[in-house]
């Protein structure tokens, strides 16, 4: 894969709900909400399970090509000062099952579980009078592959003679 998968779906999640680029943040990235009414979006990235690694030589081209598959696990949380985060944080999940995020998912050799688990109501870690929060985590499996040199030794100076 070839691009950060928490940026392609900060992609698909903007693009699909119309959101400008000061509204969909990374986790942990100088993110500072204003007090204005509107729609929120943090992406973060939990924990990943490696269920397939390969090493392999290419004798064609003398080199190694290792590859790795992962189920990754992030969380996505939708949130505002007004009511937009409740009315709209299905959009979230619409947009993950659209056809632009079928075609991402082409694009960059991925996929997107196709079932949540729902959101969970988390404006309570807010306090009174702050934001609507609404997380959702979401599983996808992500294809990582790299080609590098290796030593290859093609040449001896022992010999094994028989006896």
């Amino acid at each position: 894969m070839n691009r950060e998968p928490i940026l392609i779906l900060g992609d698909i999640i903007k693009d699909f709900m119309g959101l400008n680029d000061d509204q969909i943040y990374i986790y942990n990235q100088n993110f500072n909400p204003t007090n204005t009414s509107g729609l929120f979006i943090t992406l973060g990235f939990n924990n990943s399970v490696n269920y397939s690694s390969v090493n392999r030589f290419n004798p064609d081209t003398e080199q190694q090509e290792l590859s790795i598959n992962m189920k990754e696990s992030y969380s996505i949380n939708v949130y505002s000062k007004d009511s937009s985060s409740r009315i709209r944080k299905e959009e979230v999940i619409m947009a993950l099952n659209s056809d632009l995020a079928r075609n991402k998912q082409e694009e960059y050799f991925f996929q997107i579980a196709p079932i949540t688990q729902g959101f969970i109501n988390v404006s309570d870690l807010e306090g009174e009078g702050m934001y609507n929060r609404f997380a959702l985590n979401i599983n996808i499996l992500a294809h990582y592959n790299q080609v590098r040199d290796t030593l290859v030794y093609d040449t001896f100076n022992n010999s094994i003679e028989n006896e």
